[in-house]
Formats: structure tokens, C-alpha cells, sequence
């Protein structure tokens, strides 16, 4: 079973049980996380300064991140940066959440 977690005009995250990992679906591509890595992938982009790239004149416009829990390479520009930051960060804020309730409701009933 996959549950939606997150969806922006440019990507979706979802939870899958079965595999025990989750999926960014992208326009270009998909990329598939386990926990750790979904963690790590969001705290590398917690640490880009998005103000310092649009304020440095010679900027690129595009950000390449090494995620080497998958072996692979992004390759976004800033409207897709503040998307995956967004998306992830909304992602591990559900996750928290549902971690919390679960412990509400596993102490009430047991």
C-alpha cells in the first residue's frame, strides 16, 4: 500500500509499507528512500542558504546535491530546491506526528 504524504506541482511523496521505504515521484524521475535516507536527504537541504543564493549575482541558479544513500545526483534549480525542501520537510513533519498518536494511542489502549 503507498500513502500520499506530500504533493506540490512538481513532485509527490509516498509511504510505501510494503517495501518499507518511501518514493519521490518527480516529473523527470523517481527516487526511492529508506528512513535514514530520507532523513539525510532533508538535512542536506535544510543546510543550503537559499537567501545567499539569490542574493550572489554569480550563482549558477542551480544546486547539485550528492545523495549517497541512493548513489545518486540532483540536480535542481531554485524553484525545485524550495519544492524538495518544502515536500521533505512537510514529509518528516507528518511522520513525527503519526509517530507521536501512535504513542498516545499505544499507552491509552495498552
Amino acid at each position: 500500500m503507498m500513502e500520499l504524504l506530500v504533493e506540490n506541482s512538481r513532485l509527490r511523496v509516498f509511504q510505501r509499507d510494503a517495501h518499507n521505504d518511501f518514493l519521490i515521484e518527480t516529473t523527470a524521475r523517481n527516487y526511492s528512500f529508506n528512513i535514514c535516507g530520507l532523513m539525510a536527504c532533508n538535512e542536506k537541504l535544510k543546510k543550503i542558504n537559499l537567501a545567499s543564493i539569490l542574493l550572489d549575482d554569480q550563482h549558477p541558479g542551480v544546486e547539485i546535491i550528492y545523495l549517497a544513500c541512493i548513489q545518486e545526483v540532483l540536480v535542481l534549480d531554485i524553484l525545485d530546491l524550495i519544492r524538495w525542501k518544502d515536500a521533505l520537510s512537510e514529509a518528516i513533519a507528518i511522520l513525527e506526528i503519526n509517530s507521536q498518536l501512535h504513542q498516545v494511542i499505544y499507552r491509552t489502549h495498552f
